[in-house]
Parts: C-alpha cells; structure tokens; sequence
C-alpha cells in the first residue's frame, strides 16, 4: 500500500512514461478511484459555498420564512456581524406580512442569573398605591403577556384556552397591553426572540426543550400549547469564552441554523455605515453656539470605506494556505482575506503593525467597531467646529486618527493577559497606531485601487446624473443605489448603459407600444434583465426597486413613465442574483473553476459566457456539477447528459453563435480540469476525452466566428489525456 501511494503521489509525467507497465498502471488507477471523494451537497466543507452566511436581505428573507413555516431558528456568528439586526429586521418583515398580531413578539436578554421558570411562570411585583399603600401585583411570565387571564375565582390568573387547552392569543397595543381587537388568526404566531441564547443558565435552557418540541410549556402544574416561534441569537463557543455550548437535545430541535461571518469591507460601507452617517446628522444638528447653528455632517464616503479597512486590518495577515491554523481568520469570508494580504504588501510598516497584532490578538474588531469610530470622530470634529466658532463640521482622516485607539484597542480580544503583561498592551496600541496612520492618512494611489468601486466613484456617478432630472446630484444616487444594493462595478456600469440609452436625448418613435420597446430593449442589452419562457424576467428584487425609482425620477416624458409602469407590472424577477446560484456549485467552490478576484460573473464575462440565458447557464453549471460529483463513482451517465445539454444550445438559434461555442469551450475546459486533479481517476479522464470529441464535431458546424474560440481548446483538452 505504502508503494501504491508513493506511485500515485508522483507527477504527471512520470506517470505517463511509466504507463507502459499494467501493474503499476492497475495500482495507481485503483489508488487514484479510491481515492477520489465526490462529495454531496450537505458535506462540511470549508469549500462548500453557504456553510456561512452574511448580514443581508437574503437572511432576512430566510428568516422571515421560518417564522411562516413556524420553524425555530438560531443565528450564530462573532460579535457585532448582525445577528440581532437580521432577527429584529425578519420580525419587523413578518409582522408587516401579518404573519405576527400587532407586536407580537418578545425579547429576552441572556442572563445566567434568570431563574428555570423565568419564560412560563408568573412572578410577583410591588405597587405603590395612591402613594401610600405598597400592593403586590402579578408580573406576567413573557410568554404569557399576550394571552388574556381568567377572571373566575375558581380559575383566577389562569390563561384563557380553547378545549383543546390551547391558550388564545393577541396583539398588544401602544401601551403593551392586550388589543383584544387583534386576536391571533390560525396562520399567526408569537415570536420569543433570546438574544444570547447561550448566555441563559442550564435551567432556562432545558425549560425551552417542550416548547422547540411541542410548542408546549408548563404553568403552575399545567400544560398549555402556545403558537410560539424561537428565534436565538448566539456567539459562536470558543470565540466567547463566557459562552456555553448548547446541549445536543436542545440543538436537534431547532429547525435551522445560520452562521454568520464577520461583515466584510462592502456590508461595513453598504450596510452599517449609512445607519450611523444617518444618526450622526440627526442628532448633532442645532448644537449651541449662542445663535448660531452648529450642522455635523456625515464622514465622506472614500473615508469611511478607509476606516472599515482599518477595523479589517486590525485582525492581522491571513495565511495564505490553510487558514484553520489561525482560527481567528476563520470568521473572515474569502474576499476579507484577500484583501487584507494585499493591504499587508502595500507598505513595509503596515506589514510590520498587522503581524505584531497578529502575534498579540486572537481576534480583530467586531462589526460595531466602525460605527463608534464614525461617532467618534464626528465628536472630535465638532467639538473643534465649536472651538473655532465655525457653523458646519465633517469628520476628517485626522479626527479618525486622534481617537482611533481608545475606540478599537479595547475591541481586540488579547491573547495574552493585560495584567501581567502590560508591555504587551504597549505593543499593541502602537501597533494599532501605526496601521491607522498608514491606511487613514496615506497618500497612496496602490491603496485606493485597492478600496475603490464605481459606487464611490463620483465622477461616474456624475456621468449617471446627467441623463436624469436636474437637481439628481452623485450623492443622491449613491445612496439610491446603496439603498437598493446596486454597489459593484459592473451593475453601476449596467445602469449608466441602460440610463443612457433611455435619456431624453435619444429621439425615439412617439408611439406607446415603441417606446415601451425600446426600454425592454435597453433593459436586455444592459443585461438588467433576460427573456425566459417568453416572459421578461428582471435580474433581480433590487432592480426592480431601482427601476421603481427611475420611474418616479428621470426626466422623462409621460409615455416613458407610463412605460417603465407597465413594464414593471408585467415583469417578473429573479429572486438571487446569477452569482449567488452559479456560486452554490461544488465544482466552483471547490477551485475546478478559476475565478478572477473571486467575481463569477467577471470570469464568466471573460469566458464569453455573458450571453447566455441565466437559466441555461445554470443548467450548464448544475450538469457540470454532476460530473464533478458522480462520474469517477456512478459512471458516464452524468457525461451523456452534458453532452445532451451542449446539443441543445447548439441547436437554440436564439443564442448567438459566439456563446453557443463559448459554452461548449468552457464545459470542455471545465471537464478536462477535473480529471487533471489529482484524485480522480479512469472515469473522469474518459468523460473528458468525449466532452472534448462531441464539442468538436459541433464547433465545426457553427461556422467560425472571429470572436468565438477556436476548436484547438477542444483538441488540446483529448491529446493532454
């Protein structure tokens, strides 16, 4: 066995010259299929694309459908990525849906001190009565504050059921008291949100285990059934050490969990940071300077996005490979490590401060540490403002500076002990003071490639301006399209396309039927949206919404108006974004696919696959991903039907030629990367050998195209095999 290993462990081309010999070639053939471990779908991977999760509309939605289906949901994931945000947010969403009564829901801390029966059972408080007599009063158990109390003396305090003991339950009005107008309907619930779940004591714990299972509680000796959903909240154990682990009874009866990574650089900006720009400029106007008004305005936006940099930077280098070695850098996506390696070789000094945090701290700030840093420095901005008499005062890379470390030094978890170590504490702050100075102040062109997008990129969003409505400024726009997640390169760049082409300098025919035309035209060619099943379906919920806003905002004449209407009352939309389906493939995730800069749809542009219909891409990448996945254990069948798809494009006139040979390209190249690696065996290098014959034969009928690529990829995918 140990020589079959070593035979199989050899390069490639010392297996090909040694092919000569069948033993050896039967050995390293049975070696490599044994080897080989096509993986499911539901296999723990830290490949596997959705093992985490981030703060976002996607969640929400998730979450939102649970408490429909009635199904307990918990939220895992370090300090500060928004686990609170997103329950508080589903339940705000559910209640709107009417799937809650008017406030129907309630929120526990995590409390070890709370006792067992702290959820079910009533408690007992004092009153002062006409300010003389102290009375006690009952203190209703939270799970009972929405169900009406008998008053009969036999049955005094008891909750009102139905026969069946179920208890019978309403909304609550201003007050928190029982609107007995808004009595819950049988699709409705009650949602008890335990945020810290893992921070109640054992007892409360195993009083939730009835509930989860049975929608069941026990009250002064009695069993009631409650239309309750659970939502928790929860730090991950080991990355809180006051956290304890939940048992596995208590785990099995949740129905699904989310893990959470820290937000990355684009959730900070997109997400965070407008909530507080916004509370920043609410709450700092009309600030006293005798009769003058004193107006704090927001931190610029190439600002903030420097500073969510820096809260990033903070966690240290990632290791290029194998990043469960520091497990820290485990709770940071993909793209946050990539960008934090090339952040660490823009500058000697920068390295030098992001390893000395990387040697003294587990883990870097958690995603609140950029919105106390902007209401830092805004305070620093305007208490100068005050000092200098002056009327209006922003935040400066300066004010960030000079208050940097008492905001983020305390947000670093130390590995080691502040007490006795105190030197440590020293390193550390300077450290943190040099990485803040490197990124905040630095002139640094290499740095703003690094962070810039089109979105913060004014000078494009000014171009978008002036197709529209005088008074539209850049600023306005940026924040449309932040609110409607319109923030890559490449969506802003579909938007000026297709805002262009619409602008009321385009002279188009007056007719209703044609101008309508002519803006599914423009919403095609700016690939906003495709033709599937004869339908228009839009690319996604957010530009629906941002087609919404253009409606009510270009200067456009009244047919257009009527027009974008009507084409929004008749398209439909698709609910992910292509990226987000194409990504969930194994075959993708597993690195078969080389991604530029982690951007799907940019390699995929690339790969002249853009024309493609997003459901026909889909069906190429779900086909492929059964190769990937069955061929070298099942057999050829997964093949065959590749080969079966790739006919049909060929045959689908609607496809241009040009994609229909980029398509048949890329599943040869695709095929013939999978059985180039090192754990697959005889199966998967036959499947690649007739992918590449079938194409070829094909790319022979499409009638070369200048643009389109050559049959040679397809010849050179048989004769490496």
């Amino acid at each position: 066995m140990n020589n079959s290993s070593r035979i199989a462990d050899r390069p490639t081309g010392i297996e090909i010259r040694r092919r000569s010999n069948p033993i050896q070639t039967s050995i390293r053939e049975a070696v490599s299929w044994l080897s080989a471990r096509p993986r499911s779908r539901n296999s723990i991977e830290r490949t596997v694309a959705n093992r985490f999760f981030e703060t976002g509309p996607d969640l929400i939605d998730s979450i939102t459908g649970a408490i429909a289906c009635g199904q307990h949901v918990a939220v895992a994931g370090p300090r500060g990525c928004g686990k609170s945000y997103c329950i508080s947010e589903a339940i705000k969403q559910a209640e709107a849906q009417g799937l809650l009564p008017p406030r129907g829901w309630i929120k526990v801390q995590g409390n070890k001190e709370l006792p067992r029966d702290y959820l079910f059972e009533d408690d007992m408080t004092l009153v002062v009565n006409d300010g003389k007599t102290v009375l006690p009063k009952r203190k209703s158990a939270p799970l009972f504050t929405f169900a009406e109390r008998s008053t009969e003396p036999d049955m005094l305090g008891r909750p009102v059921t139905d026969l069946e003991r179920n208890v019978i339950c309403y909304g609550l009005d201003e007050n928190g008291q029982i609107d007995r107008s808004s009595q819950l309907a049988a699709h409705q619930r009650i949602v008890l949100f335990l945020d810290e779940v893992n921070r109640f004591s054992d007892g409360v714990l195993d009083s939730l285990l009835l509930l989860l299972e049975e929608g069941q509680v026990v009250m002064a000796g009695e069993t009631f059934t409650l239309p309750v959903v659970v939502l928790m909240t929860m730090n991950p154990p080991g990355y809180d050490a006051s956290a304890r682990t939940l048992s596995p009874p208590l785990s099995s009866r949740i129905g699904r969990q989310y893990r959470l990574l820290s937000p990355r650089i684009d959730v900070l900006t997109d997400r965070i940071a407008p909530a507080v720009s916004e509370r920043i400029v609410g709450s700092e106007k009309n600030v006293g300077l005798g009769s003058a008004e004193l107006s704090v305005g927001a931190p610029p936006a190439w600002l903030v996005r420097r500073a969510a940099a820096v809260t990033l930077a903070a966690w240290g280098i990632p290791p290029r490979e194998n990043a469960d070695s520091v497990p820290g850098f485990d709770y940071l996506s993909g793209d946050s490590r990539s960008l934090l390696i090339s952040m660490a070789a823009l500058t000697p000094r920068l390295r030098q401060a992001m390893s000395t945090l990387n040697e003294l701290c587990h883990f870097g700030p958690d995603g609140r540490a950029l919105g106390d840093w902007m209401v830092a420095a805004s305070v620093a901005a305007r208490n100068e403002a005050q000092a200098r008499q002056l009327t209006q005062a922003q935040a400066e890379a300066r004010h960030f500076v000079s208050c940097a470390v008492t905001v983020l030094s305390h947000k670093l978890q130390d590995n080691f002990s502040s007490a006795t170590r105190p030197d440590n504490t020293r390193r550390k702050e300077e450290a943190l003071q040099v990485l803040v100075s490197e990124i905040m102040l630095a002139d640094s062109p290499s740095l703003d490639a690094l962070l810039r997008r089109n979105i913060d990129d004014f000078d494009t969003l000014s171009k978008i301006a002036e197709h529209m409505k005088d008074g539209v400024e850049a600023d306005s726009i940026r924040a449309t399209f932040l609110k409607f997640g319109i923030v890559k390169d490449s969506e802003v760049k579909q938007w000026e396309e297709f805002i262009s082409s619409i602008s009321p300098s385009q002279k188009g025919r007056q007719n209703q039927a044609s101008i309508k035309a002519m803006i599914k035209d423009a919403l095609l060619s700016a690939r906003l949206a495709e033709i599937h099943d004869k339908q228009l379906f839009l690319s996604s919920p957010n530009a629906r919404n941002t087609l919404a806003w253009l409606a009510d905002t270009l200067e456009v004449t009244k047919q257009k108006t009527v027009a974008l209407n009507d084409l929004l009352s008749e398209a439909a939309h698709f609910s992910d974004t292509s990226a987000d389906v194409l990504g969930g493939h194994l075959f993708v995730a597993d690195g078969v696919m080389e991604v530029e800069n982690g951007d799907l749809l940019a390699s995929l542009e690339f790969s002249g696959l853009s024309g493609l219909p997003r459901q026909e891409m889909i069906n190429l990448f779900n086909a492929l991903d059964r190769v990937w996945l069955e061929t070298e254990h099942v057999g050829l069948d997964p093949c065959d039907t590749l080969c079966g798809l790739l006919e049909k494009f060929h045959q689908n006139e609607q496809i241009s030629k040009e994609t229909r040979s980029s398509s048949m390209i890329f599943a040869v190249e695709m095929v013939d990367r999978m059985a180039s690696r090192p754990d697959r065996g005889t199966r998967t290098r036959t499947a690649s050998r007739r992918v590449a014959s079938f194409v070829a034969k094909y790319l022979l009928d499409l009638d070369e195209v200048e643009s389109a690529p050559t049959p040679d990829a397809a010849a050179r995918g048989s004769s490496e095999v």
